[in-house]
């Protein structure tokens, strides 16, 4: 056909990568020639146009496309080009904005760059750091000058860049030719874990090494240097064991998962699978190094017994949906957020089912390939750990979810793979068109739920939380309805701040937090009598005033904070446009 004749020539390619090109160069002019936030927004995303994640999230792919589609893969490198200022663009907007960070409240930001710290002022990690590989790298990249603000941009870039990089080993393995492989890079290019991209969180940053365990899993089938393949094997595991508990555990199923396969390929081919005594060995090694080091934690042994105890705290599934309900949410309203958070997911999810059905049907007609019973073993694996970890352990949905998104993204790539076979590229234009505007879809979905809202820290807040740091430690106790202890973590860093009982803000929650509407609830409410008879410092910031709060609409009004001013049991001492610093007495009233 003339249409491929030109694809293989080299024509299309260089129109559509010349159009990725010209698409990332229009990002990067609306992003840059936007004026930085000069108050507080109420998201990251708002100053922007959605053309431009639909520019991002075009260009991205355009890339994919043609080097799935053509027959010389002369510009394979190129499209890397449009795929990285796409992604550099998205993980930085903070950046451009203006804000001293994103991530506030209780963010786990704040912990892990605290942590980063304390590395960078005393050249040691806090003894009860447990999981120390990602504020030693932020670290690192102080000392050649990124400072830790910078880095937490651009490490979890690096991750999901060496996310991509894994995926690409373990296609190039598993593919038959070159178009296949391309189609699952580019099925593992959304990003599904949404917010969490972004959260420094090393249990989902620490994941995404996960995928070179497949590759090297893989490489031991019928490879000759099994020992190299073995010794790299038990690298990335030291490199895992280090990084977070549960990713070790999870990298130990990943392992127990793929010795099945091998069995099933018996039973549906009738032959005799390899055996691998070095698998066993990876896996026991991790298994042991898992009890050897994170025993030695006596924190590790407090959040373990919260985290598998469910009476402990309220589960973050129901804690959602109450929070949704009490907001009032309209159904045209619930259905866009779960879009925003999990659409991409859900996409996803139902494809992967069509896999599996599909691979059901193969096993049954017994000409099922190796490579997707692999995956339907690892879909089945992610599904079971997914339903214990977020309806048992109370962990929320995505991260609870993640070794099932890496075995859904390999089952969507080859559900996909099969319609995009050189064998099969008549077929092409009819089913390949529909999975590229699939993946395009689950694309614009995820940049959707990169970021949440309220959730930035302003240079004012920031500023104001630094001076009741110096002001109030020693002296007063401070209650805030959004600004927790971890502000201090972050500011001086984790130890010093522990060591020093820098602790001014007293954590959050409903014990420690102001009474809803500043105590004035009802005309004889007075906010003084909601602390008793002691002094107490009120930290209130431009968020308590914008973000919603346990479902209302802001933590406080307008004619609330202005009995506020008015009552002589509170005196403010310190203010900077968006922060408040009370000293409430109710001895004051005497």
């Amino acid at each position: 056909m003339r249409g491929y004749s030109a694809i293989r020539e080299g024509r299309l390619q260089r129109l559509l990568l010349g159009l990725s090109l010209v698409l990332s160069l229009a990002s990067v002019i609306h992003v840059l020639s936007t004026p930085p936030a000069s108050g507080y927004e109420t998201s990251v995303t708002s100053a922007y146009s959605m053309e431009l994640f639909g520019a991002v999230a075009v260009s991205s792919l355009l890339g994919i496309f043609v080097d799935a589609t053509s027959e010389r893969k002369r510009y394979w490198w190129k499209f890397l080009i449009p795929l990285f200022v796409s992604y550099l663009l998205l993980f930085c907007l903070p950046l451009f904005r203006g804000y001293a960070l994103y991530g506030r409240g209780n963010s786990d930001v704040l912990f892990h760059l605290g942590e980063a710290r304390t590395i960078v002022n005393t050249g040691f990690i806090s003894p009860d750091n447990w999981y120390p590989v990602i504020h030693i790298l932020l670290a690192v990249l102080e000392q050649f000058g990124i400072s830790l603000e910078q880095g937490r941009y651009l490490v979890p870039l690096l991750f999901f860049g060496m996310y991509l990089g894994f995926v690409s080993l373990y296609a190039d393995r598993v593919a038959s030719d070159s178009t296949e492989s391309i189609v699952l890079i580019g099925c593992a290019l959304p990003l599904l874990f949404g917010r969490f991209h972004l959260s420094l969180h090393p249990s989902v940053l620490s994941f995404f090494v996960a995928p070179v365990f497949l590759y090297l899993l893989e490489s031991h089938r019928g490879a000759r240097e099994q020992r190299r393949f073995t010794a790299l094997s038990l690298v990335f595991a030291s490199f895992v064991l280090f990084f977070h508990p549960i990713t070790t555990l999870l990298v130990a199923v990943l392992i127990v998962a793929y010795t099945v396969s091998p069995r099933l390929t018996r039973m549906v081919r009738r032959t005799t699978p390899t055996t691998d005594r070095r698998t066993a060995t990876v896996f026991l090694f991790v298994l042991v190094g898992f009890s050897a080091w994170y025993t030695r934690f006596e924190r590790l042994g407090t959040n373990l017994v919260q985290f598998i105890a469910p009476a402990l705290r309220t589960r973050k599934s129901a804690a959602e949906a109450q929070q949704a309900e009490a907001m009032g949410l309209k159904p045209t309203e619930l259905v866009v957020q779960f879009l925003e958070m999990y659409g991409s997911i859900a996409v996803y999810a139902l494809l992967s089912g069509l896999f599996f059905v599909a691979v059901t049907v193969a096993v049954a007609n017994r000409t099922a390939k190796r490579r997707d019973l692999d995956i339907a073993v690892q879909l089945i694996a992610g599904g079971g750990i997914a339903i214990v970890l977020v309806f048992y352990f109370t962990m929320s949905p995505t991260r609870g979810f993640r070794y099932l998104i890496l075995a859904m993204t390999l089952a969507v790539g080859l559900l996909l793979s099969r319609r995009y076979g050189r064998e099969q590229r008549r077929g092409f234009a009819h089913v390949g068109a529909i999975g590229v505007l699939l993946v395009l879809l689950v694309t614009f979905l995820a940049v959707g739920g990169l970021y949440t809202d309220h959730n930035h820290l302003t240079h004012s807040e920031a500023s104001g939380a630094a001076h009741t740091i110096e002001t109030a430690t020693g002296k007063y106790e401070t209650a805030s309805y959004s600004t927790s202890r971890d502000i201090a973590w972050y500011s001086l860093g984790y130890r010093s701040a522990t060591e020093r009982d820098v602790q001014p803000f007293r954590g959050g929650g409903t014990e420690t937090e102001p009474p809803p509407s500043l105590g004035y609830g009802d005309d004889d409410d007075r906010l003084g009598d909601a602390f008793e008879t002691y002094p107490q410092y009120l930290f209130l910031t431009e968020h308590d005033r914008r973000a919603p709060y346990n479902g209302s609409e802001s933590a406080y009004t307008e004619s609330e904070h202005a009995r506020l001013a008015d009552d002589r049991a509170a005196n403010k001492v310190y203010e900077n446009g968006e922060t408040e610093l009370w000293v409430i007495d109710p001895a004051d009233r005497q």
